[in-house]
């Protein structure tokens, strides 16, 4: 389990719906629901009831959500030692074939392209 299944879990149940989710939390509607599922398989119930418009929490994950909220509170507060206000979580994602990766000189992160092998 980590921050960001809980973060995006919480932003579904409080938004109600995977692409508002994804909006606040710059994913993708895929991304945003592959890491529901993780977290539903970890906890081994469902946690939204996808049947409701707008989306809800079920039974469980209304049990569920005050405490991931308190996760994340706490998450916000060791960030910040000392600080009251949450640290603002930035992040850039860059996606781009390993083939382009390789030829920007990213070589210690992507296997050379298979035609560039044999050289």
């Amino acid at each position: 389990m980590n921050i960001d299944e809980i973060e995006t879990f919480v932003a579904i149940a409080e938004l109600g719906g995977f692409t508002r989710a994804g909006d606040r939390l710059h994913r993708t509607q895929p991304a945003v629901t592959r890491l529901l599922r993780t977290l539903e398989d970890r906890v081994g119930c469902p946690l939204i009831d996808r049947s409701a418009r707008p989306l809800a929490a079920t039974e469980a994950g209304r049990r569920v959500i005050a405490i991931a909220r308190q996760i994340l509170q706490m998450a916000d507060t060791l960030m910040a030692p000392g600080s009251t206000e949450p640290v603002p979580r930035l992040a850039l994602r860059l996606g781009m074939s390993r083939g382009l990766l390789w030829h920007l000189g990213g070589h210690a992160f992507a296997a050379p392209p298979k035609h560039l092998r044999e050289l």
